[in-house]
C-alpha cells in the first residue's frame, strides 16, 4: 500500500511539474532581465538605400510614413507634406501644398492611398481629411471633428479607423456613409493621457499580410480586427516587468518625470509598444524599458522569443543624457531601427528612414553591399533622408 501510495504521489508531482512548464501557445514569454547576446544585425538579411533627390522643392527633414504605390514612393514629412519620388528616388510632385486655401494645409497627420478609388487622403490633426487624386489634384474633403487625431487607417470603401493620442477612447471607428462613429475601442484612465511618460510614435493598427492588427502600445495584447470588431491574437509577457495602468495612480498632480522615474528607474517596468512588424517568420516590436528601448523579436519558426537590448533614450531617467551624436556606431552596437514607415503595407520589407547626419548610428554599412555602400559614403549632410529597406533572414 505504501508503494502504491509514493507511484500515486511521483505521479501528480509529474503532473503538476508538466502544468506548470506547459504555456500558452498565444503568449509570448520574453526574458528582460536576461537580453539575448545578439543584435538586429544576427536577422538581417538585406540592406538597401534608396536616397531621395534633393532640390529646393523639395527639402524633407523628418520622414513619418512612406506608401509604395505603382512604382511610387509617397512620402510624408511632418511639416512640409507629401512628396513623391520614384523607385530609384527621383523626385516626382508633390501633393498640394502649404497653406490655408482650398487644396492646402498648415500641418498633415497622416495620409493613406485609398485603394478603392485610387485617391490620396491627407488627415489634418483635427480629424478632416482632405482627398487629392494621385495626381495631386484637389477633390474635396471630409469633415470628421475631433479634439485630436494621430492616424488613421482606411478598412474599406465606408469605414475608417482613427487613433487618438491625446483622448479616451483611443480608437474610433468611422463610417463616410453615415457621416458618424459607429463605434470605440479601448478607455484609458482619467488624467492617463497627461501623466504618461511617453507618447506612442506608432498607430496601433498595422497590416500582416492582408490582416489588421491592432495593438494598443500600453497594453500586451494583439488583436485582429474583422467585421468591426476585435479579436484576441496573442499577447506578450515580461514576468515582474508587465505594465498595467490599474497599479499606478494617474490622478496625482505630478510631473511626467515622476511617472518616468517610477516606471523605469525604480520598477523597471517594459511601457510602450511601438515600431509593429510581423511576417509569417518574425514578429518585431521595440518597447520602452529602463534607460532606453529594446527589440521584442519572436522567431515563430524556431519557437524562439528574443529580448535585444536597445540604445539608451534621450531621456534618461538616472539623469544622463545621451545625446544621438554621441551614441555609438552602428558599427559596434549593431544596426539601431529607426521609425517603420511603411505600417500599412502588408509587406515583408521593413522600411525606415535614415537623416544622413546619423547614417553612422543608424546603419552598419557593413551589410551593405557595393551599390548601398556608395550610396552611404556618398551621402552629405544637406541631403534629403535616406530610404532604407531591410529583409530579414528567411532560413
Amino acid at each position: 500500500m505504501k508503494i502504491k501510495l509514493n507511484y500515486i504521489l511521483l505521479f501528480l508531482f509529474i503532473c503538476q511539474l508538466y502544468s506548470c512548464n506547459e504555456r500558452d501557445p498565444d503568449i509570448y514569454y520574453v526574458d528582460l532581465d536576461a537580453p539575448m547576446e545578439k543584435r538586429l544585425d544576427d536577422f538581417i538579411r538585406n540592406v538597401e538605400l534608396i536616397p531621395l533627390e534633393t532640390t529646393e522643392e523639395n527639402l524633407i527633414k523628418n520622414i513619418t510614413k512612406v506608401v509604395l504605390y505603382n512604382d511610387l514612393y509617397y512620402v510624408k514629412d511632418i511639416y512640409e507634406g507629401v512628396f513623391v519620388f520614384n523607385t530609384t528616388g527621383h523626385f516626382v510632385r508633390r501633393i498640394g501644398s502649404k497653406g490655408s486655401g482650398p487644396g492646402e494645409y498648415g500641418y498633415i497627420s497622416d495620409f493613406c492611398i485609398n485603394r478603392c478609388t485610387g485617391n490620396i487622403e491627407l488627415l489634418s490633426p483635427t480629424g478632416n481629411i482632405m482627398i487629392f487624386s494621385i495626381d495631386g489634384i484637389y477633390m474635396g474633403m471630409i469633415t470628421y471633428r475631433s479634439i485630436e487625431v494621430s492616424n488613421f487607417l482606411l478598412v474599406d470603401e465606408d469605414l475608417i479607423l482613427f487613433f487618438h493620442q491625446s483622448q479616451s477612447p483611443v480608437m474610433t471607428l468611422y463610417s463616410r456613409k453615415k457621416q458618424q462613429v459607429i463605434r470605440d475601442y479601448f478607455e484609458v484612465p482619467e488624467n492617463f493621457e497627461r501623466r504618461r511618460p511617453n507618447y506612442l510614435i506608432s498607430p496601433p493598427f498595422y497590416l500582416v499580410g492582408r490582416d489588421t492588427l491592432v495593438h494598443f502600445g500600453y497594453m500586451n495584447e494583439v488583436y485582429t480586427f474583422r467585421n468591426k470588431m476585435i479579436d484576441y491574437r496573442y499577447s506578450f509577457d515580461f514576468g515582474r516587468h508587465n505594465f498595467n495602468f490599474n497599479d499606478y495612480d494617474w490622478s496625482l498632480d505630478m510631473q511626467k518625470d515622476y511617472y518616468r522615474e517610477l516606471l523605469w528607474a525604480k520598477e523597471s517596468i517594459a511601457f510602450g509598444f511601438y515600431n509593429h512588424f510581423e511576417n509569417e517568420r518574425y514578429i518585431l516590436k521595440q518597447v520602452y524599458y529602463r534607460k532606453g528601448n529594446g527589440i521584442v523579436l519572436v522567431d515563430k519558426k524556431k519557437g524562439r522569443n528574443y529580448f535585444i537590448q536597445g540604445f539608451r533614450n534621450l531621456y534618461d531617467p538616472a539623469g544622463e543624457d545621451s545625446p544621438v551624436a554621441e551614441t555609438t556606431p552602428a558599427t559596434e552596437n549593431g544596426t539601431r531601427l529607426g521609425m517603420i514607415l511603411n505600417w500599412d503595407s502588408g509587406s515583408d520589407d521593413i522600411l525606415t528612414s535614415v537623416e544622413p547626419a546619423r547614417k553612422e548610428q543608424y546603419i552598419n554599412p557593413g551589410l551593405l553591399d557595393s551599390t548601398s555602400y556608395a550610396i552611404y559614403t556618398s551621402l552629405k549632410i544637406t541631403d534629403n533622408p535616406v530610404l532604407v529597406k531591410y529583409k530579414l533572414k528567411e532560413e
